[in-house]
C-alpha cells in the first residue's frame, strides 16, 4: 500500500460543501485509531488445515501460525482427518492421536483441536458451513484460493494446486477430504479472522459466479483518490459524511435502501453482533450473538484488485419485508483495518442488489498501491 492509506478518510473532516466524487481521501499521516504505526514487514506465516465434506456441510480444521509452530504435524492432521466420523446428528467424531484433545470453541469454531508443542500448544478451530452440493471442484478452489490470499500467495487453478494437496478418503462419503499446507507471509489480503466460506445465492457453493459478469454500464467518475470503483448504475449519490466515505440511496418502487462505503478496524464478531444488533433491537443478547454466527457461518468469498474479502448477509428475520444488510468486507494489507460496503434496507431489495453490489467490489482499486 506504499504511503496510501485510504482508511484514514474516516477521522477527517466530512463536512464539504457540495457532494464529492472523490470516494476515499489521502491522508498525510495516521489519525485516530489509527495513529499507532503498523509493522507491515511481511512476515513467514503457514495455513495448516484440512476441508472435509459431509452431505450439505462442510468441516474446517485450521491453524495458522508461524511455520517453524507447524512443522511435522502434516501427517498428524492427515491421521485425524482420516479417523473423522460423523454422528447421527451430522457432528464429526474425533480419533485423537496421542498430543491431541478437543477443547471449546471460540466465535465461529463450535470446538478446538489443540496439540502439543514446544511453548504454547498449537490451536485447529472447526467451523461447520452449508453448501448447495454443487461443484465440489469450483468451491474447493474458491476456498484454497481465499486461504492463499491469507499468506499473500497468488490464486492458482486447482489443477495446480491438486500436486500439493493431500486427499483423505472417508468412510461412507462420496468425496475426499482435503488436507492443505501452506506458506507464505502474513501480508495477505485476507486475514485469519475471516475464517472459511461458505456461499449464499450466486456463491461458489451455489456453483455459481463470485462476480457478474461485466461491469456496471455508468461510467467511473474522474477522481484524483487512491480508492477506485465503479458507481452502479441506478444508485444515487449522497456524498460523504461521519463514518461514510461515500453513500447512496436506491429506491424500487415504495421501497428504499442505503449503501455505503466506511473503514473501520478489522473485528469480525464485534461487528458482526454490531450489526445484527441493529436489526434486532428488542432481542436477548444471546439471540443476538447466534443470529450474528449464523450469518458469519454463511460468508460468500469476494475478491478485488485490494485483495480476498467475504460477503456476509444479516437479517431482522426470515421475512421477505424485513430489515437486513449485506455487507462486503475486504481486510486492507498492512492495516488493523477493513473497508467495508453495505447495503442496508428491506431484504427483498437488499438481495437484488447483490450483484451491483458485488460488481462495485470487483472494481475496487488502490492507485498507487498494489
Amino acid at each position: 500500500m506504499g504511503l496510501v492509506f485510504v482508511l484514514f478518510a474516516l477521522f477527517l473532516s466530512s463536512g464539504c460543501e457540495k457532494p464529492m466524487e472523490v470516494h476515499v481521501y489521502n491522508a498525510p499521516k495516521r489519525t485516530g485509531i489509527f495513529a499507532q504505526p503498523v509493522d507491515s514487514t511481511p512476515k513467514p506465516k503457514r495455513t495448516l488445515g484440512a476441508i472435509v465434506p459431509h452431505g450439505a456441510s462442510v468441516f474446517y480444521l485450521k491453524a495458522m501460525d508461524e511455520p517453524e509452530r507447524l512443522e511435522g504435524l502434516t501427517e498428524s492432521l492427515v491421521e485425524v482427518t482420516k479417523g473423522i466420523t460423523f454422528s447421527p446428528s451430522g457432528k464429526p467424531v474425533w480419533k485423537l492421536p496421542e498430543g491431541w484433545k478437543e477443547t471449546p470453541g471460540t466465535g465461529m469454531a463450535f470446538v478446538q483441536l489443540e496439540v502439543t508443542v514446544p511453548g504454547k500448544p498449537v490451536s485447529f478451530a472447526v467451523t461447520e458451513l452449508s453448501w448447495a452440493e454443487k461443484d465440489w471442484d469450483r468451491y474447493l478452489e474458491d476456498n484454497l484460493n481465499r486461504w492463499r490470499g491469507q499468506l499473500a500467495l497468488p490464486n492458482l487453478p486447482l489443477a495446480d494446486q491438486k500436486p500439493t494437496l493431500k486427499e483423505v478418503a472417508l468412510e461412507n462419503e462420496k468425496l475426499p477430504a482435503v488436507v492443505v499446507d501452506l506458506t507464505g507471509t502474513s501480508s495477505g489480503g485476507g486475514g485469519p479472522m475471516m475464517g472459511p466460506m461458505s456461499g449464499g445465492p450466486g456463491g461458489p457453493m451455489s456453483g455459481g459466479p463470485m462476480n457478474p459478469a461485466g461491469p456496471p454500464s455508468q461510467p467511473e467518475p474522474p477522481s484524483d483518490s487512491p480508492l477506485r470503483f465503479v458507481t452502479p448504475e441506478g444508485w444515487v449519490d449522497k456524498g460523504t459524511g461521519p463514518f461514510k466515505l461515500a453513500s447512496y440511496e436506491v429506491k424500487v418502487g415504495e421501497q428504499v435502501a442505503e449503501v455505503t462505503v466506511s473503514a473501520a478496524r478489522t473485528d469480525p464478531k464485534g461487528n458482526a453482533i454490531m450489526w445484527q444488533s441493529q436489526l434486532m433491537k428488542e432481542a436477548e443478547p444471546s439471540a443476538v450473538e447466534k443470529a450474528a454466527d449464523e450469518a458469519m457461518g454463511k460468508g460468500e468469498p469476494i475478491r478485488s484488485s485490494i485483495g480476498s474479502g467475504t460477503l456476509y448477509v444479516f437479517r431482522e428475520s426470515d421475512s421477505q419485508d424485513s430489515m437486513s444488510m449485506m455487507i462486503a468486507v475486504i481486510p486492507v494489507e498492512g492495516a488493523e483495518a477493513s473497508i467495508f460496503a453495505k447495503v442496508k434496507g428491506p431484504h427483498s431489495l437488499v438481495e437484488a442488489q447483490r450483484d451491483k453490489l458485488l460488481a462495485l467490489v470487483a472494481t475496487m482499486r488502490i492507485e498507487g498501491g498494489r
